[in-house]
């Protein structure tokens, strides 16, 4: 799923597309981060 979301910003190049990528990556860190402050404490 994310490689077709790669393949179809290299192939429009529009802005908005690498805009909504660029928004769901920094989300995607912040479960990631927000997921290991919490699991961190119990170790």
């Amino acid at each position: 799923m994310l490689i077709r979301g790669y393949a179809e910003i290299l192939g429009s190049g529009t802005m908005i597309s690498v805009l909504i990528t660029l928004r769901f990556l920094l989300g995607d860190a912040k479960r990631k981060s927000l997921a290991f402050s919490v699991v961190k404490p119990l170790d």
